[in-house]
């Protein structure tokens, strides 16, 4: 997104993460890559979007390997029709006061429930006891996919990680995602307009459950699910962008009034980078995050 920074991260790392995002992302600071452990009898792999600062702390940016070769980007691997709803529940331990994350998290769901309701939808799962073990160092699913804020090593800001098991091959559904923020108060804004100097939490987390749902970055500067967010900025609503790819990811649901939105500016579908160009080893790197 063009306003909003999911991970921070406090460490050697910084200057590697700076060169992943000069590549390409501007304002979520991501990259993707794979991690593979045994549970359950199968393999799994994640997908990870790190979201980081710039050296200036004025612009996050989400960085992922697969280059943005279009406007709104789907993913390999969505959620099967038998998921739906997906829950989403929200570990309130770390969380820095003042920000009111259930209410911010239900009304990203909502943003992302009117756009296709009868073919992809989330769920409001409440308050859990979770753990984003699907942005471990080695995958730990525990059948939940969860929110919580956790302390981050700068500059990373925050991680979504989806999940998938080998077994499924090439289009292998999702089992499960995990998102972790930056438990830094200094970090987030929950007001609006945001304050000066900090980064919109509702923004991120509106981004953060696109890539939960199955979608990767737009090339559109206006779309939500732009890499990169900016301090003080606020995308709380999403474009005609973001809906036409949440549409071509789960086609047949689409709601009258997505289809109006979206209509005139509809761009052309993407694919992102395929299963066979990720699955390769992965360094833990200081501010990985996982999408």
């Amino acid at each position: 997104m063009n306003d909003v920074t999911m991970h921070r991260r406090r460490g050697m790392f910084a200057l590697a993460l700076t060169a992943l995002a000069a590549g390409g992302l501007l304002l979520f600071g991501s990259a993707s890559g794979t991690e593979r452990a045994q549970a359950a009898g199968d393999e799994y792999f994640a997908v990870t979007y790190t979201f980081t600062l710039q050296p200036d702390g004025s612009v996050a940016t989400d960085v992922e390997s697969a280059p943005v070769s279009a406007q709104y980007v789907v993913n390999q691997h969505r959620w099967a029709a038998e998921s739906m709803p997906v829950p989403v529940e929200y570990n309130a331990a770390g969380e820095p006061p003042g920000l009111g994350m259930p209410a911010l998290i239900q009304q990203a769901i909502t943003s992302w429930n009117a756009v296709t309701p009868s073919t992809f939808s989330f769920t409001w799962a409440g308050a859990g006891a979770g753990e984003v073990g699907a942005c471990g160092d080695t995958i730990d699913l525990d059948g939940h996919n969860t929110i919580r804020f956790e302390p981050l090593v700068f500059p990373t800001l925050g991680q979504t990680c989806t999940v998938w098991g080998r077994s499924g091959g090439a289009n292998a559904k999702l089992v499960e995602f995990d998102m972790h923020l930056d438990d830094d108060l200094n970090t987030w804004t929950a007001a609006q307009p945001p304050e000066a100097g900090r980064y919109d939490i509702g923004s991120t987390v509106l981004h953060e459950l696109g890539h939960a749902a199955g979608l990767g970055h737009s090339s559109d500067s206006s779309a939500v699910m732009f890499p990169s967010l900016k301090k003080a900025t606020s995308k709380r609503t999403l474009a005609a962008d973001d809906i036409a790819g949440l549409q071509a990811a789960y086609p047949g649901g689409t709601s009258p009034t997505a289809t109006a939105t979206a209509t005139a500016t509809a761009p052309p579908t993407a694919t992102a980078t395929p299963p066979s160009a990720l699955l390769k080893p992965r360094a833990r790197t200081m501010a990985l995050a996982r999408d």
